[in-house]
């Protein structure tokens, strides 16, 4: 967490005030302190003296940009947040070609939540290669959105860097954005290659599992893959978990609660693995153990939203109204701004149980959110 100084001088004075052991106090002691030296000059450049930081700094045999760079380190290590930016910014005006200074830039902007800018500057620092640069960049890409950007990067690291320890990361990445982006084909070939290099990482079997299973809808190659996982890693839950999702879908039910109850075990605090054994019930036609298993999910994680929003619906196949309008509005309720989601289902809720003002305040709360939303509009028109 980075912290403030109590005050904004764009210099480095407030330092000899909260710190006795100050840069000045030092110089005092030793003429030849080398950090203090620098800090003298720091002090002179951020006043607006440049030409005399210049010199301070070429008296003592100090380049300018590696004094900036420098001094920017030490405010940066105590959590001087303006003073370390304002520092790496001058040291990159003095010489553009300092990687590390770039990316010390991006981390602190990323850290204050400034994306764009701390992209920016990883940007900067990967283009001179700084391979600190390549997991933060692909990974805000990935986050804004940006996922062909980001798995270039990921695709240029693998190449520029044969040797490099986190490649193994890296293709984990690449495949990740592979997935995002739906490249199936190229998503197969990228695993069987990363597998060839890293024949005992797991995750690297569960995304050959995932290509497999798009690419040529093979599912029991894809079962394999992910049985392969468990194999290297039985700890993995997500391994468990995907092959749940895959026997629901080959409507296997008796199969896929086997696989969810073994995911629970591994990893008991994740909320949506009991939704997912719940709702496979529920579409199974099984609406009662569906229920069981909801309530018991809320005696775990009670009044958690996602698990109300299902069981409201379980009770609507139920035809249980009162419990199907009682839990939505719980969820609702529980919201200060609910999410669509959960105004569509009570909206649907509502016009089964024949609650037609309710209803129609429901999808209007939704227009007013994201107007246009086509669900919303055309219920709203039958309604009206």
């Amino acid at each position: 967490m980075i912290k403030l100084s109590y005050e904004r001088n764009d210099d480095l004075g407030h330092l000899e005030r909260v710190h006795s052991d100050s840069y000045l106090h030092r110089l005092d002691r030793s003429r030849t302190n080398q950090t203090a030296v620098m800090a003298i000059g720091n002090l002179a450049f951020l006043q607006g003296k440049r030409e005399e930081a210049t010199i301070i700094w070429q008296e003592f045999g100090i380049p300018s940009a590696d004094a900036l760079k420098l001094s920017g380190d030490y405010a940066n290590s105590q959590n001087y947040y303006y003073e370390a930016l304002n520092l790496y910014t001058q040291a990159v005006n003095y010489n553009p070609d300092l990687s590390e200074v770039w990316y010390a830039i991006g981390v602190l902007q990323q850290e204050q939540n400034q994306v764009e800018a701390a992209i920016e500057a990883y940007e900067t620092s990967w283009s001179l290669r700084n391979s600190k640069s390549i997991e933060p960049l692909g990974m805000l890409y990935h986050e804004t959105g940006k996922y062909e950007l980001a798995i270039e990067v990921w695709e240029e690291a693998l190449q520029l860097f044969p040797q490099h320890p986190r490649r193994n990361a890296w293709w984990r990445n690449l495949l990740f954005g592979l997935r995002s982006t739906q490249q199936w084909q190229t998503m197969l070939r990228t695993a069987q290659t990363a597998i060839a290099e890293f024949p005992g990482e797991p995750q690297l079997y569960i995304e050959l599992g995932f290509a497999i299973q798009n690419s040529s809808g093979s599912i029991d190659e894809a079962v394999e893959a992910f049985k392969w996982a468990i194999k290297l890693d039985e700890s993995l839950p997500g391994a468990y978990t995907v092959l749940g999702n895959l026997m629901v879908q080959n409507q296997q039910f008796d199969e896929a609660f086997y696989w969810y109850s073994e995911a629970i075990q591994r990893d008991p605090e994740n909320t949506s693995v009991y939704i997912l054994q719940a709702n496979m019930f529920r579409t199974s036609g099984n609406i009662e153990t569906a229920i069981d298993l909801y309530l018991k999910a809320l005696g775990k994680f009670p009044a958690n939203a996602e698990i109300l929003y299902e069981l409201a619906w379980a009770y609507r196949l139920r035809d249980d109204k009162a419990g199907a309008i009682t839990t939505i509005e719980e969820v609702i309720s529980s919201k200060t701004t609910p999410e669509i989601k959960y105004l569509l289902r009570a909206g649907l809720i509502y016009e089964w149980a024949a609650e037609w003002e309710k209803a129609v305040d429901s999808y209007k709360r939704v227009l007013s959110l994201e107007p246009g939303n086509e669900t919303a509009v055309t219920r709203l028109d039958s309604l009206q």
